[in-house]
């Protein structure tokens, strides 16, 4: 039931949204109280950072056309219009004045490489472009998960790596894949199991708290059926906040201790009537695999 409180003369409210959360699922009473505006990634671009998105619309479009897959999202898990937009930022780290060559790399190499790593595997078997952006073989370091955290998780210094996985596989399938990590101890959190965020914030502190020397990873599972965009991007932010607070907390220590977050995000095929779908966004200091 709506109440009615009072405020200060020149009281103003801001609300941040997901866009699509709010054409689906926000009443429209609600929505039509307020002023709308709409901001994308393409929306903060600048023109430098334009042009780079050109030219690389332009090579997932070859891409494409050299597997003849029937769309981006058969060949970049995640794809959706704005990622591209969105890796570009995060490359950039929001400068468009930045030095070109060293943001995207060569060719832009860097840009193409975050995209490969995503790429599916039957994208990757027919295109020798794909292929030859690693070097080392995609079905060598996207095997398995143990081979995955070899990669992209294990050599990462500092504080340890920030990773989101994109999975087809369900989340069962998570337990008997750990039995072949090696020299990583692994808390598993079930994002749907938590009741609150508060409940997350203290899993996450505890976590980065450790102070032992061996390294640890903390794996959160998510699964779209049961858990929302917005919310697992959410817990993404609050992970992350604990994780900046504890490198406050070891400033100044020679060696800071292994702590790798990992987000597992599983989408395996099903009925249409609960399909997943996780869309593809770049943002540092994640890095997105499949």
């Amino acid at each position: 039931r709506s109440q009615l409180c009072p405020v200060k003369d020149g009281f103003k409210i801001v609300v941040v949204v997901d866009q699509q959360h709010a054409y689906n699922d926000l009443d429209l009473p609600l929505l039509n109280r307020f002023e709308k505006q709409v901001l994308c990634e393409e929306d903060v671009l600048g023109e430098k950072q334009k042009a780079v998105v050109a030219e690389l619309a332009k090579w997932t479009t070859f891409v494409l056309e050299q597997t003849s897959l029937p769309h981006f999202q058969a060949l970049f898990c995640g794809y959706h219009d704005r990622c591209l937009a969105s890796l570009v930022l995060s490359l950039s780290e929001f400068n468009d004045d930045c030095d070109a060559t060293e943001c995207y790399g060569p060719d832009l190499i860097k840009a193409k490489a975050a995209l490969a790593r995503v790429a599916m595997p039957v994208g990757v078997r027919v295109s020798e472009e794909l292929r030859g952006i690693t070097a080392v073989d995609y079905f060598t370091q996207h095997a398995s998960l143990a081979a995955a955290l070899d990669v992209y998780a294990k050599p990462v210094g500092g504080l340890g790596a920030t990773v989101v996985l994109l999975t087809h596989s369900p989340a069962s399938h998570v337990e008997p894949a750990l039995v072949s990590v090696k020299d990583l101890d692994i808390k598993v959190v079930q994002l749907a199991e938590l009741n609150s965020e508060s409940q997350l914030v203290e899993v996450a502190h505890d976590f980065f708290a450790d102070r032992s020397e061996q390294p640890l990873a903390m794996m959160v599972q998510c699964d779209p059926v049961f858990c929302k965009e917005a919310l697992i991007n959410h817990a993404r932010y609050v992970c992350l906040q604990q994780r900046r607070l504890a490198e406050v907390e070891l400033k100044g220590l020679a060696t800071l201790p292994s702590r790798h977050l990992i987000f597992v995000i599983h989408l395996p095929p099903g009925l249409s009537q609960r399909d997943r779908f996780f869309p593809l966004d770049f943002h540092p200091p994640w890095q997105v695999i499949f």
